[in-house]
């Protein structure tokens, strides 16, 4: 399939998987992949996230890896440490960044919909590549049927002459059994709103404490991405 029929299936996915919406119950705000919900872990609630993405561009491809603790201080406020860790074609695997994040909420947690905020900082590791603060205000609905999910992206490299980069992403997801929904997902550049990713996304969740989200995408518009798969997965431990 071209990528413009990627893009017109995607477009016309979302359409139906916006047909439904009723209240539903997460606690960690990793519903998606290209984007956050502002659902956040109940006080006392710790959740490992290990995620990992294949981008392929053509001449070239990268492997990331990110394991990630995600811990629930307050029903409105969670604190997150992530490792990335990436490799480009088949070169070693080289820990690029560590990065501390605040995720705040500001609506009723026990509202479906949810208004949010994240703040993050990476830590690089090389002394060649910059550190990078990055920002996301969050507007999401959580539901039985379909959870929705809206971001505006900020990110800029702590050196002399950074600019902002502005981004978006979208993603929805509809269930097909009670433990099985499938979605669609667009991560795209404010700036050139015509360049990004669309992704199909397959959202398991075989148990209360394990969830697992499969995506395979692809860029439109002027993005040099011929394919990406990405895998996350989400584990409470503990109650």
């Amino acid at each position: 399939m071209s990528k413009r029929g990627i893009l017109s299936f995607a477009v016309l996915t979302l359409l139906w998987l916006s047909l439904d919406a009723t209240p539903a119950l997460a606690h960690h705000g990793r519903d998606f992949l290209l984007a956050q919900s502002a659902s956040l872990p109940h006080s006392g609630e710790l959740y490992f996230l290990p995620r990992a993405d294949y981008i392929d561009r053509g001449e070239e491809d990268e492997t990331e890896v990110e394991p990630s603790l995600l811990y629930g201080f307050t029903p409105r406020f969670a604190g997150e440490l992530h490792v990335h860790v990436a490799r480009e074609g088949n070169e070693d695997f080289e820990v690029e960044s560590t990065a501390p994040a605040l995720h705040f909420r500001f609506t009723d947690p026990k509202s479906p919909w949810g208004l949010g905020l994240s703040l993050e900082y990476e830590f690089s590791h090389h002394s060649e590549h910059p550190d990078v603060a990055e920002a996301a205000l969050i507007l999401s609905r959580d539901g039985a049927g379909t959870k929705l999910a809206f971001n505006i992206l900020a990110e800029e490299e702590q050196e002399s002459g950074s600019e902002v980069e502005w981004a978006y992403s979208f993603a929805v997801r509809r269930p097909v059994t009670s433990a099985f929904d499938l979605g669609v997902e667009l991560l795209g550049d404010l700036e050139e709103p015509g360049d990004g990713e669309a992704l199909l996304g397959i959202y398991l969740e075989p148990g209360s404490h394990i969830t697992l989200n499969l995506g395979v995408g692809t860029g439109y518009g002027n993005a040099e991405i011929d394919l990406t798969l990405r895998v996350a997965m989400v584990f409470r431990i503990g109650h």
